[in-house]
């Protein structure tokens, strides 16, 4: 069983292999690639209106 020291020490190594810039990097290309995959999904993108908006008066 994996406890909290072991999670502890396998962040602390990814993070010294990979270094900050490499993970802040990884973390945003994560977050628009979630973004984009939403999008494609249906989500609205903000100033577009649904069916049910654009048929209101």
């Amino acid at each position: 069983m994996i406890g909290p020291f072991e999670v502890l020490v396998f962040a602390f190594v990814i993070f010294v292999v990979l270094g900050p810039r490499r993970i802040s990097r990884m973390t945003r290309s994560t977050i628009r690639g979630a973004g984009d995959f939403l999008d494609q999904i249906g989500r609205p993108k903000e100033g577009e209106l649904g069916e049910e908006e654009e048929r209101r008066p």
